[in-house]
């Protein structure tokens, strides 16, 4: 089982050529600046990844889809939260674009900074 695990992941360490990450934590426009760069025509990453970096939006909205099986199949912008995903995948696209929220990050790290609400026990 291992071994089948390892296969996988070293798929998308062959495949995936450039992997863009935008972090932010919830709410502080991740999602914004992706689709104004897209609908400008704005070099976020600048000229020379530009063309990769339009790759990862095939969406009129230009956002990530909160429905893994729908990204997988028209986009390559994903939420962090999808990462376990992409590594299962036999094909996966050479550009992602990552959004990553940071909020969901310090949650799963159990962090004191989360709220206490949110601290996993």
């Amino acid at each position: 089982m291992k071994r089948d695990k390892q296969s996988k992941a070293s798929n998308i360490e062959q495949d995936l050529q450039i992997c863009f990450i935008i972090a932010g934590y919830t709410g502080s426009g991740k999602s914004t600046i992706v689709r104004s760069s897209h609908e400008l025509e704005t070099r976020l990453f600048g000229e020379e990844f530009d063309q990769q970096f339009r790759e990862t939006s095939k969406s009129h909205s230009h956002e990530e889809s909160d429905k893994y099986d729908e990204a997988i199949k028209t986009i390559a912008n994903f939420q962090g939260r999808r990462v376990r995903k992409l590594a299962k995948e036999q094909d996966t696209p050479t550009n992602l674009l990552i959004q990553l929220d940071l909020k969901h990050v310090v949650h799963r790290l159990g962090h004191s900074a989360a709220e206490k609400s949110t601290k996993r026990n």
